[in-house]
């Protein structure tokens, strides 16, 4: 079973590699959004990444600001998902 460090450490180095930003500078209660590591468009390339690394489906009702706000929140988020679908 998937725990919650191993999401947060696959969905670190995709947000490190997409920012190009150095990994010690993300860290996972890093505000995403509010530190410009991703903009409106990297969201969506972020939504496309977690349906495929995942296997989850994303629904509109998801998309809410709370989901994505650092990685804690993703993991978290992805949690959720991942308990709902056994």
């Amino acid at each position: 079973m998937i725990t919650k460090d191993d999401i947060s450490t696959r969905v670190r180095e995709y947000i490190v590699k997409e920012s190009f930003s150095p990994k010690e500078t993300v860290q996972n209660d890093t505000l995403i959004f509010e530190n410009s590591l991703l903009d409106s468009m990297g969201f969506l390339f972020l939504i496309d990444f977690l349906k495929e690394e995942f296997k989850i489906a994303v629904e509109d009702s998801d998309l809410i600001d709370d989901n994505f706000r650092s990685i804690n929140n993703i993991s978290d988020f992805l949690l959720t998902k991942l308990t709902a679908k056994k």
